[in-house]
């Protein structure tokens, strides 16, 4: 199982940029820089009538000066950033390490996201899911820099903007950090999503399930499909596909997705020992 399936679903993921393609289309051989934005989608942010512009001076980097223009110059290649001159708003970066070692080049965003007005969106409860995912099947499909493929409005850049030893730059697409994005991205996926039966999602960590294989295989494909469609990417190494037992390591790195862990450690394996009883 695992990509295999998504071959004889007429699927398959490119594995440099994570992008779903149609098998008979056939992805691409060379590997694309830029981020394809979610298509259909552009991020205004709001701010309160009194808001007031915050300027940060430049934090020196716990790391060395060639990893952060490093990290720099992929997030201008891959389209997320650009060098601007100036900007009412300036905010200084946070540098954070990820398990394989490499940098994670962050912004301090909290002068901006204590002067916006946040859009209204609810994000589900655990207990909620846990009533609406059921199976024995099951696939999870991790998003790839999901808020990096959300479009900014153009009169929304200055407000990310950032310094570096490098000078200063904007986001040009939605930056992790920002208090609008997380309510933002959860109604976007809502609505990608929407209507496909064994399907459930917090952000961008997605759930399949199916009572058999055809039911899973099913749901799976419709949402492979409707990624494809919107060019949303994929991790496929943090993503399993066709499992029929316990999932352990979804959701653990970041609190707001620790429901996933909950339910799939939990929650199906409450499943499992009671579907026997279900059956008679």
């Amino acid at each position: 199982m695992g990509l295999d399936l998504l071959t004889q679903l007429g699927l398959t993921i490119h594995q440099a940029t994570g992008k779903v393609f149609a098998v008979e289309h056939g992805p691409v051989t060379t590997q694309l820089c830029v981020l394809p934005a979610i298509k259909g989608y552009q991020h205004k942010i709001v701010f309160k009538a009194d808001a007031i512009p915050v300027r940060h001076k430049l934090r020196r980097p716990p790391v060395s000066v060639r990893e952060v223009s490093t990290e720099l110059q992929n997030l201008v290649e891959q389209g997320v950033i650009e060098h601007i001159d100036a900007s009412e708003w300036v905010s200084p970066v946070v540098i954070s390490h990820k398990k394989c070692g490499k940098i994670q080049l962050c912004v301090d965003l909290r002068g901006p996201n204590s002067q916006l007005v946040l859009e209204v969106h609810p994000l589900p409860m655990t207990a909620e899911l846990h009533t609406k995912l059921h199976g024995v099947v099951f696939s999870q499909i991790d998003l790839k820099s999901a808020y990096h493929k959300l479009v900014f409005e153009k009169a929304s850049h200055p407000i990310t903007a950032f310094i570096t030893h490098k000078g200063l730059f904007q986001f040009k697409k939605v930056p992790f950090g920002l208090a609008s994005a997380a309510a933002a991205f959860q109604k976007l996926v809502d609505r990608l999503l929407a209507g496909i039966p064994g399907c459930q999602h917090y952000l961008d960590d997605i759930v399949c399930t199916g009572w058999t294989q055809k039911e899973h295989d099913e749901c799976l494909r419709l949402v492979m499909k409707r990624l494809s469609d919107a060019q949303v990417t994929v991790n496929v190494e943090k993503s399993v596909f066709s499992k029929r037992e316990r999932l352990i390591s979804v959701g653990t790195e970041h609190r707001e997705r620790e429901f996933l862990h909950s339910i799939l450690t939990s929650g199906l394996s409450w499943m499992h020992r009671l579907l026997p009883t279900l059956r008679n």
